[in-house]
């Protein structure tokens, strides 16, 4: 069964270590359109939405990120 639950701050470290190796090819370009450097967005992500971890059986299988705005989830 899946279960969630917001990451720890440890947690949400490693999964913008993993958001910046899986999205390599367009999150660093996204970042500079933005105007912001890889810190400013890390804490974007993490003052801005939720990280939260996913989990199967009581084991941590992955993360999500989760921002509400306006109408609109991201």
């Amino acid at each position: 069964m899946l279960t969630y639950q917001p990451a720890s701050p440890e947690q949400a470290e490693e999964f913008l270590q993993l958001l910046r190796i899986d999205a390599a090819d367009y999150l660093e370009r996204t970042a500079q359109l933005m105007q912001m450097t890889w810190s400013q967005f890390a804490e974007l992500v993490k003052t801005v939405g939720r990280v939260c971890g996913v989990y199967q059986d009581g084991a941590l299988v992955g993360f999500y990120w989760i921002e509400e705005r306006g109408k609109v989830v991201h």
